[in-house]
């Protein structure tokens, strides 16, 4: 198959043990990053001549270069300094980190966060009719990302979804991509011969396209897909048949289209003969086999060309030697892909890796390598299968059928009030007999009554769903406004509270000799400022929190993550003459996530136990892990909570606030902030306690 600047799928069968790789379609022109302005589909992004896209191009360069990570830095910082006001070019920028995050990071859950968020930059600017490539073009990137994170599920219903918007507003050859992905689906469920009924009508489709290099690639590669189902269900002659006439297509291309780089032609031809060697292996001809599949490493083994397809051809050809019987060639090509295996992001390659070292071993008389190579190979093969436990559970044709079966039913029901009408009218012109007419003059009216009890129903419901949408906006509104105004208020405070606190300091420092009555005063406005501060930064944080913005994870120690919170409130329990026990397990322990979010997790719970604890108290800090879950716990035995707040605890500005043991001041924000802390890293936090007999808070986190 050809690299195409618009696609990232590879698909792959398995004929007698022997892995057949189709095409890695990532970009066109050797994986340069130029086109990542492309999509999923076959739509592109409109480009305008704006100061962004200037921008945007520059960024691709830096791409070229082999600095991803640096591009993406470029562009994000032109983009917020730009502030462009051009829909268009919002899209060009969620379109690239959606690209970057799923080609070249496999990051896809945050792929899948840029592709949902240029689905709602479409839909909540109401452009779905005038941007409808666009918003099928997100859908399916949306549907590509949950096909990376397993969630095929997800996944087909959002392509369901681009494929009924191309009904309502694309032509025939728009609508294309949903067949091509169903078929890819179904592929990888191994279901070959449904596979099949979805290429070929792919490529029936793709035969009313215009002629452009776009429609030419989608029917080499349609025409390769095809034959590699048939070689699946091991019809060699037909899989043959359909790979020479994708090689005679690819052939006619590289006549048609001489802008192309030959090197590209080349590419696909060797893809192919690796295909047609798997089918000749299949009819034990393996003279054949052999030459198609060296001609396809010569060609694929050159630097910048399809290195992936090569190493898979290669280990065809060990399995081709082995059982020809050819063992002493074997080694040095098992030695080459040695020495790429472990940067090449296939998994199955790997597998079918181990499984050659495996046989030759085996066949050599080497139990102990056998052995290992065979366990590697074990152990690949099930993690696999795991991986596509819930792929191949999932029925795509009865899901397929279920959601076209919901928009029959919607459809009927928006026609149903004017076939009652047709069927009253017909009826009342049907004459027959006095009986009969009136039977249907009852008839009639009955239906007539039910109708117009439907309308007054329908419109109480209409009535109660606009209060309703009125009442979720005012409340959405009041939301933010008091996400404003608190933002607003706990910022600007800041600057005159921070003045007060250092007059004070300054005051406290010059005036030494003051009384004891004015040194008091100056105590309480310090104490004052310093409470409002924080109160400040709670409020802020609270705010901050509110939005769902990623988190930076990291791998984390627990027992110095615990150590270093309780290091830096020692002093806070001295004062109090108050003892911090650490309890932790010996082995280490790590879990990924945000480490000063959740340091402040720890030191909130901590520092309430200090608060709430009497003089002379211990306080019990422990960690340990429990299934999946790594758990953190600290424990007192101060005031407790009564239970008619327990249930009010953990909401922000709580009623819930109590003085400390020696009159701290609370503010009723830190377990709510600690909440939304814990909960965005996938954990859990819960408490345990008694009034007069203290507090157990723990929290988990994945493992």
């Amino acid at each position: 198959m050809l690299q195409h600047k618009f696609k990232y799928y590879r698909i792959s069968g398995k004929v007698s043990g022997i892995i057949l790789g189709a095409l890695v379609v990532i970009l066109f022109m050797q994986l340069s990053c130029r086109n990542k302005n492309g999509s999923t589909t076959s739509q592109t992004p409109e480009i305008t001549d704006t100061a962004f896209n200037k921008a945007l191009a520059y960024a691709e360069r830096i791409c070229d270069s082999g600095y991803v990570d640096r591009s993406m830095l470029y562009l994000d910082s032109a983009y917020h300094e730009i502030d462009p006001d051009n829909i268009a070019d919002d899209l060009n920028y969620l379109h690239y980190n959606f690209v970057a995050y799923y080609r070249d990071k496999k990051d896809y859950v945050k792929a899948a966060y840029y592709a949902d968020s240029m689905i709602n930059l479409i839909l909540n600017n109401k452009l779905q009719k005038k941007m409808p490539r666009r918003l099928v073009a997100a859908y399916f990137s949306k549907g590509d990302a949950y096909l990376g994170m397993h969630k095929y599920a997800e996944a087909f219903y959002n392509f369901f979804h681009a494929n009924a918007i191309s009904k309502g507003y694309l032509n025939p050859c728009d609508q294309l991509d949903f067949t091509y992905h169903l078929g890819m689906v179904l592929y990888q469920q191994e279901r070959y011969l449904d596979a099949l009924d979805n290429f070929k009508q792919s490529y029936v489709i793709s035969n009313i396209c215009d002629n452009e290099f776009n429609d030419f690639y989608r029917r080499q590669e349609v025409l390769d897909n095809i034959g590699l189902c048939f070689l699946n269900t091991k019809s060699y002659d037909s899989a043959l048949h359909y790979f020479s006439n994708c090689l005679d297509y690819i052939n006619k291309g590289a006549k048609d289209y001489i802008d192309m780089p030959e090197n590209l032609f080349n590419q696909a031809r060797a893809v192919i003969y690796g295909n047609m060697a798997s089918a000749y292996i299949g009819m034990k001809q393996p003279e054949k086999a052999k030459e198609l599949l060296i001609n396809s490493i010569n060609i694929n083994s050159i630097p910048g060309n399809d290195l992936l397809d090569a190493q898979l051809s290669k280990l065809k050809l060990c399995g081709l030697y082995l059982s020809t019987r050819d063992r002493d060639k074997i080694p040095a090509i098992l030695a080459s892909v040695n020495t790429v295996i472990d940067s090449l992001p296939d998994s199955k390659i790997k597998k079918e890796y181990y499984r050659q070292m495996w046989h030759y071993y085996d066949a050599t008389e080497n139990l102990p390598l056998a052995y290992k190579y065979q366990s590697s190979y074990l152990s690949l093969q099930d993690s696999l299968k795991q991986q596509l436990h819930a792929l191949y559970e999932l029925d795509l044709m009865e899901h397929f059928k279920m959601l076209e079966k919901e928009n029959q039913i919607s459809f009927l029901e928006k026609d149903d009030a004017a076939k009652r009408n047709y069927l009253v009218i017909a009826l009342l012109s049907s004459i027959l007999s006095l009986i009969i007419i009136f039977l249907l003059f009852e008839n009639w009216r009955k239906s007539n009554k039910n109708l117009k009890a439907q309308e007054i129903l329908n419109d109480k419901i209409a009535e109660q769903n606009k209060k309703q949408e009125k009442l979720l906006q005012d409340l959405e509104h009041s939301n933010k406004e008091k996400d404003r105004i608190l933002r607003a208020v706990a910022h600007d405070i800041r600057n005159p509270l921070g003045a007060i606190a250092a007059l004070n300091h300054m005051l406290s420092e010059n005036l030494k000799d003051t009384s004891d009555e004015n040194k008091e005063l100056m105590s309480l406005i310090s104490n004052a400022t310093s409470d409002t501060l924080a109160l400040s930064q709670d409020i802020l944080q609270a705010s901050h929190n509110l939005k769902n913005l990623p988190l930076e994870l990291e791998d984390v120690l627990v027992q110095k993550l615990v150590n270093n919170s309780v290091h830096l409130l020692q002093f806070k329990a001295k004062e109090k003459k108050q003892k911090i026990e650490v309890k932790l397990p010996e082995q280490p322990v790590y879990v990924r996530v945000n480490r000063e979010k959740i340091s402040r997790v720890l030191d909130n719970l901590i520092s309430n136990a200090i608060k709430f604890s009497y003089e002379g108290a211990t306080i019990i800090v422990s960690a340990g892990v429990t299934g999946s879950q790594v758990v953190i716990q600290v424990a007192d035995s101060g005031v407790g909570i009564p239970n008619h707040f327990k249930h009010k605890v953990f909401d922000i500005f709580t009623e819930a606030k109590r003085l400390g043991t020696l009159g701290e001041k609370p503010f009723g924000l830190g377990l709510s902030i600690s909440r939304q802390i814990v909960v965005a890293h996938g954990g859990e936090i819960w408490f345990e306690s008694s009034e007069g007999k203290g507090s157990v808070f723990s929290f988990s986190l994945p493992g």
